[in-house]
């Protein structure tokens, strides 16, 4: 008498349930890998949004230094569009509002205007 023990199919399962665990993990990692680089990229959008409202800003305290009554204008830096509004008298309120590739970031300028010195009284972001 024969014993005939049929174990064929045995190692295909194991292999086929390893290269799913394999599968698996190779395309969390890829999920992860595309999160982390598209998360990089929209910050460092906003970030040169932000240095591209600092230029603005600066740009807008040199133009009021050459004349006290600006009040602000809208241009394009790169890709990126910036507005600018000035208020008040003597002390002027500088808003600077840059755009880029749908993130918008905002600065406030608060200056002095007084015996023809234009002091600064603050430089904050705004929301």
């Amino acid at each position: 008498m024969r014993i005939i023990f049929c174990q064929k199919g045995q190692s295909l399962i194991t292999l086929l349930f390893f290269m799913i665990i394999a599968i698996t993990i190779i395309s969390a990692s890829v999920v992860v890998t595309l999160v982390n680089t598209q998360s990089t990229s929209r910050l460092e959008i906003t970030n040169n949004a932000y240095v591209m409202a600092e230029n603005g800003a600066e740009d807008a305290i040199l133009k009021l230094l050459r004349n006290p009554d600006y009040t602000g204008e809208s241009f394009s830096l790169g890709e990126a569009n910036i507005i600018t509004q000035v208020s008040g008298t003597n002390t002027k309120a500088a808003t600077i509002e840059a755009r880029l590739n749908g993130f918008i970031r905002k600065i406030q300028v608060n200056l002095d205007y007084s015996n023809n010195i234009l002091r600064m009284i603050s430089w904050k972001e705004v929301l």
